[in-house]
């Protein structure tokens, strides 16, 4: 039997009667009441104890009742103890309320978001309804104007995280799928991304870096969230990690700071042929009777070609006392791109 508070207790062993102990009640009542068919006179009582109780643990302090825990509220349960008139009663009746209450505080800073603050202060109701808790927080959903990824490669101890982390508002985000502890922050960092993650990895990242709000993944729920950039940092380029449609997908998402040779590269974008698409959702039929406005007409079997601007590489000197950026490593250990980097790390280990 699980553990409760309210129990209600019966016995006809009317002397002596039971005692209010603080320490172990908050509330106690009982009333003096005679069988109607017997005429054997008996307690019928309720207790509300300070910790919830078992009922073993109840029947060591009551031997010679016979228990059973409360189903109704304790308003309910003292009501029917009273009824008869002749009763004592002590402590203090438990709020029935109390539990309402609760609920109404916690919903409030879950829409506030301050997670943190439920957990401390209600701690057994955030375990119970932890889903049902997450599923109300307030974070920020809004659609952003374009996608939010930046890339952030370089040799090692040359200050890529802690330039993002001098941001201010950033989420530390352990290198899996779970975004458990994520509290709506602004900034989202992604550590020493690895070759070995590609397999898993990039599917997320594509969702994670779009300007959509997706669905974040917390242990036995989901939130709905929209951080404002996804900062990933690595001591590989992104084409050395990731391959394929994974690696277009991610270029198109992905602005890039690299430090080997110190350049930035922008995300290639490119606008869809939203004419197209919109007549596209109007006809069932495809685009057989199609007829455009804003372009040439296009057969049913034509390939609509989409100009995509090349992707220009612009070099920026970045001085290594620069107040943009942390003190780096000195950048003449050798490390002038990541092929000698990882070749250095091999001779080391062997």
């Amino acid at each position: 039997m699980s553990r409760c508070h309210g129990w209600c207790f019966t016995t006809f062993k009317t002397e002596p009667e039971p005692v209010f102990d603080e320490r172990v009640f908050s509330y106690l009542v009982f009333g003096r009441e005679t069988c109607p068919t017997s005429g054997r006179r008996h307690l019928q009582g309720f207790v509300w104890f300070v910790d919830r109780k078992r009922l073993a643990s109840a029947k060591k302090i009551f031997p010679d009742c016979h228990l059973e825990a409360s189903k109704g509220s304790p308003q309910q349960a003292a009501d029917y103890c009273k009824k008869d008139g002749d009763f004592q009663e002590y402590g203090r009746l438990p709020d029935s309320q109390q539990k309402s209450n609760a609920f109404a505080v916690v919903l409030a800073a879950a829409e506030e978001g301050d997670v943190d603050a439920i957990k401390r202060d209600y701690p057994g109701l955030y375990l119970r309804y932890k889903k049902n808790i997450l599923s109300s927080v307030a974070f920020r959903t809004r659609e952003l104007e374009n996608s939010c990824g930046v890339w952030i490669c370089g040799p090692p101890r040359c200050g890529k995280d802690a330039g993002v982390r001098r941001l201010g508002d950033v989420y530390s985000k352990p290198l899996n799928k779970w975004w458990d502890g994520y509290r709506d922050e602004e900034f989202v960092l992604v550590s020493d991304i690895e070759p070995s993650h590609s397999a898993w990895l990039g599917y997320y990242l594509k969702i994670w870096s779009d300007r959509y709000p997706f669905q974040a993944e917390i242990k036995g729920a989901s939130i709905l969230i929209r951080p404002v950039k996804i900062f990933c940092t690595s001591n590989f380029r992104l084409e050395e990690v990731f391959s394929g449609q994974i690696l277009d997908a991610l270029q198109a998402r992905f602005n890039i700071f690299d430090r080997y040779d110190n350049t930035v590269k922008r995300r290639q974008e490119s606008a869809p042929n939203w004419s197209v698409f919109d007549q596209l959702l109007k006809e069932e039929d495809g685009l057989a009777e199609l007829t455009f406005t804003e372009n040439v007409p296009v057969p049913s079997t034509a390939v609509i070609n989409v100009p995509v601007p090349s992707t220009a590489v612009i070099n920026i000197p970045v001085p290594s006392t620069s107040e943009e950026y942390i003190p780096a490593a000195s950048m003449n250990d050798g490390y002038s791109s990541s092929e000698q980097f990882q070749k250095k790390k091999k001779t080391r280990r062997n």
